[in-house]
């Protein structure tokens, strides 16, 4: 019988006095892996006054999509209150609790170093212990390190660092959860057994830690209340938009723009040019509709507002690396023969 190589896990310190989190990752490459995701609706308020503290052996993200809720955190002896929007990136070794207060949330369990023989029950380690809720003056800080990607280059002359506030409010909360939705798919459908589904959850994990320590979704985003009126109304109108297919130029005219204006404007909201943030939208909701819905990929090109079949399998293929019925095979294993094309 096979025995499964030792875990190597991140090495977690707390300084107090810095309000920081160490986390010194082992020495290996990177090899991201999404053990699990799920979402949480927790409609009842939690009225205990003291909540169970615990310690991953992974990482976690969790990104509040409504109501409230806290973390406690016993190293810096309280707590934070978390809000519709913000996200909590959670390290292995830091004891903390989660209580919610009315709401729901999306989380994933993940390694930077993959793990794959950890057993799924064995990544929480409840400690007997329980803390307050105890709202801090401050925001702990994250600051991981690890060894560089170039194995050439000596480990001790070129550590990187990721630094993000254990607590981020995104302005593009929609986003992000369109981003943690793929991930709990890939989680409903255990699809992260497969090299594709792996594959996929390392481009979305790769965003989520790009994005927090970047300060969201992009680097250089202006803040939300500096975007033109009109462009935030064509985002968080995104779904209608995916179908209509508009031109930039229908676009900047809706905007009362001139076209460069609006393109440039677009990009600092978004972090994307016009035609490619639609069109990695459509991609995103591709991929649910394959994995959630036995639906005809001619139904699903349809309802994205491709009229021509073949033009959307053209376009999954570019940006995906693989057809439709190709995604969708490796992805959950069904027998695409009983789905037609056309």
């Amino acid at each position: 019988m096979d025995k499964s190589p030792p875990i190597s896990l991140p090495v977690t310190t707390v300084s107090q006095a810095d309000w920081r989190v160490d986390v010194r990752l082992p020495s290996e490459p990177l090899s991201p892996w999404l053990r699990l995701a799920h979402v949480s609706d927790d409609r009842g308020k939690s009225d205990k006054k003291e909540i169970p503290l615990r310690v991953l052996n992974d990482f976690e993200i969790v990104f509040q999509t409504h109501g409230n809720a806290w973390i406690g955190l016993e190293a810096f002896g309280g707590s934070m209150d978390i809000c519709a929007g913000d996200v909590v990136f959670i390290p292995p070794g830091l004891s903390h609790s989660w209580a919610s207060l009315g709401g729901s949330h999306m989380a994933a369990h993940f390694d930077l170093h993959a793990s794959p023989g950890l057993p799924m029950r064995e990544h929480i380690n409840c400690l007997g212990r329980t803390i307050e809720r105890r709202p801090l003056p401050g925001i702990p800080h994250l600051s991981i390190k690890g060894s560089p990607v170039d194995a050439t280059v000596h480990a001790g002359d070129a550590w990187f660092e990721w630094k993000m506030p254990l607590v981020s409010k995104v302005s593009q909360p929609k986003r992000w959860q369109k981003r943690m939705n793929e991930l709990v798919c890939l989680g409903n459908h255990r699809c992260q057994s497969t090299p594709v589904g792996q594959m996929a959850a390392m481009e979305i994990l790769a965003w989520i830690i790009g994005a927090l320590q970047q300060g969201d979704s992009h680097q250089g985003l202006v803040p939300r209340a500096d975007v033109p009126s009109a462009i935030l109304e064509m985002i968080d109108r995104a779904d209608v938009l995916c179908r209509d297919h508009p031109s930039v130029s229908e676009m900047a005219r809706q905007a009362h723009m001139g076209i460069t204006s609006f393109r440039e404007a677009f990009v600092k909201a978004t972090g994307r040019p016009p035609r490619e943030y639609w069109e990695e939208l459509r991609m995103q909701q591709a991929i649910r509709d394959l994995a959630e819905y036995d639906m005809t990929i001619s139904d699903i090109a349809q309802g994205l507002g491709y009229k021509d079949v073949y033009h959307f399998s053209r376009v999954f293929k570019r940006v995906m690396g693989h057809s439709p019925r190709a995604y969708r095979d490796q992805m959950i294993g069904r027998d695409t023969k009983k789905n037609n094309a056309r």
